[in-house]
């Protein structure tokens, strides 16, 4: 049967529009996020690193101590050390000798370990007692150790006396070691 002219035809290929291929619109804009997304990467990680490069130096700015290999080191300048007896006789029968160690500020004398604690290199600080508190009246703490004092005395047994000597006293606090020195009068009376 023919249809006439003003019929439409139910044949779909002939009225039927085919959709667009939108592959590259796809294949765009997966590359677009792509690219974004390593942007947002980049950029996080140069934040991360310019981050922890301005710790760094405010850190150690703050603790004012330099790199030396190993741990960092604070400069004797900033220990103050105070020997007690100031004059150390020889021959006294007493036990121990007293040492105040005072940190520069942005350390905690309460942070020190006191097991790392030697005087001249050798002579290992007693764990007990020791004592925070202000000693020298400055308003910073300081950290009370003591020494026995036989093995005081051995470092200065063959040493002329009376003389002054330096003495030093060494340890570490959070990860740095502290070192400071002071003097005292040897007698043997």
């Amino acid at each position: 049967m023919e249809q006439p002219d003003n019929v439409a035809s139910n044949n779909s290929a002939d009225n039927t529009e085919l959709p667009k291929n939108n592959s590259s619109t796809s294949s765009h804009s997966k590359n677009l996020v792509y690219i974004v997304l390593s942007f947002v990467i980049v950029i996080v990680i140069v934040l991360s690193v310019l981050f922890f490069i301005n710790f760094k130096k405010s850190t150690q700015q703050n603790r004012a101590a330099s790199w030396s290999e190993g741990p960092m080191v604070m400069g004797e300048e900033a220990i103050a050390i105070d020997f007690d007896p100031d004059t150390f006789n020889r021959r006294s029968a007493g036990l121990f000798v007293t040492v105040y160690i005072e940190l520069p500020p942005g350390f905690d004398v309460k942070n020190i370990d006191i097991s790392t604690i030697r005087l001249n290199g050798t002579v290992a600080a007693q764990i007990s007692p020791s004592l925070i508190g202000d000693h020298d009246g400055d308003g910073r703490p300081d950290l009370m150790v003591k020494f026995k004092r036989k093995e005081v005395s051995d470092l200065f047994a063959d040493q002329p006396v009376p003389q002054h000597y330096e003495v030093q006293v060494a340890g570490t606090v959070d990860d740095f070691i502290f070192s400071g020195t002071t003097f005292v009068r040897v007698i043997d009376e």
